[in-house]
C-alpha cells in the first residue's frame, strides 16, 4: 500500500460522480465525518480529508448515488452467505455478467445494482438467506487497500464499478430479488377498524339492570319497565 492509494481511489470515484467519505481502517469502518451530509465529489475536500487521515478507507454514499449492494458474507463460525447467494442466483437464472462485483478481504462479495423505481431499498435482510443482506446507505469501495495490505478486489470478468457507474450500465436490481428483499406484509385488520367494531357492539348492547334496582323501584310504587334507561 502506498501512502496515497486510497486518496487516489477516492478522487477517481469523485471524478466519476460517486460521492465518498473517509472511514476508519479497522473492523468497525466507522465514518470519520458526518457522512450523510458531508459525503462529496469535491476534490479539495477529499484531499483535505486524506491529508488528515491518510490510511482511511473510502466509503461510497450509496443513497446519494442511488445504488444498492447485495452483501454476501463468509465468516468462520457463521452462515455462509456466499454459497447461499450463489444458490439463490442459480435458482432464478440470474445473469450477473453486467453486475460489478467486489471480493472483500474476508472472501465475501458485494454485488452492485441501481436502485429500483419508487421507494429505495435501505439496509435490510427481508427473506434473504442467512449471511446475505442489503446495503442501501453506504459501502466500502472496491480497490480499497487496508493497512494490512488486504484489498477489496474487483471480481474478474465483471465490470469495474467506477467505469460502469460513469457509463450508466449498472443494472437495476431484479424484480424477483426485490420481492425477496421486501416481501409483502401479511394482511391484518386495521387497529382503528377493530376499535370501532368493539365500540359499536358495546354501545348497541343494553346493560342489564340489577335486581336490587328493580326491587327498589317496586317498593316506591314505580314500575321498572316504565323507567327511562
Amino acid at each position: 500500500m502506498t501512502r496515497d492509494s486510497n486518496l487516489k481511489l477516492a478522487m477517481r470515484c469523485a471524478e466519476a460522480g460517486l460521492s465518498v467519505f473517509p472511514c476508519k481502517a479497522d473492523p468497525s469502518k466507522r465514518p470519520l465525518v458526518k457522512w450523510r451530509t458531508d459525503s462529496t465529489t469535491d476534490i479539495n475536500t477529499i484531499k483535505t480529508w486524506w491529508k488528515r487521515w491518510p490510511r482511511a478507507l473510502v466509503s461510497i454514499d450509496l443513497a446519494k448515488v442511488e445504488l444498492v449492494v447485495i452483501d454476501a458474507d463468509r465468516h468462520e463460525g457463521a452462515a455462509d452467505g456466499v454459497t447461499a447467494l450463489a444458490k439463490l442466483m442459480r435458482e432464478h437464472g440470474a445473469d450477473l455478467s453486467s453486475v460489478p462485483i467486489t471480493r472483500t478481504p474476508s472472501n465475501g462479495f458485494h454485488l452492485y445494482f441501481r436502485q429500483p423505481e419508487g421507494e429505495p431499498l435501505g439496509n435490510r435482510t427481508g427473506d434473504l438467506p442467512a449471511g446475505v443482506d442489503v446495503r442501501g446507505y453506504s459501502i466500502t469501495a472496491p480497490e480499497n487497500v487496508r493497512p494490512d495490505g488486504k484489498t477489496y478486489r474487483r471480481l474478474a470478468h465483471h465490470p469495474e464499478l467506477i467505469a460502469a457507474f460513469k457509463a450508466g450500465t449498472i443494472p437495476i436490481v431484479p424484480e424477483w430479488l426485490i420481492e425477496i428483499i421486501r416481501p409483502p406484509a401479511p394482511p391484518t385488520e386495521p387497529i382503528a377498524s377493530s376499535l370501532i367494531s368493539v365500540a359499536t357492539v358495546s354501545s348497541a348492547t343494553p346493560r342489564p339492570r340489577s335486581t336490587a334496582w328493580r326491587t327498589s323501584l317496586r317498593r316506591r310504587g314505580r314500575s321498572p319497565d316504565a323507567t327511562a334507561p
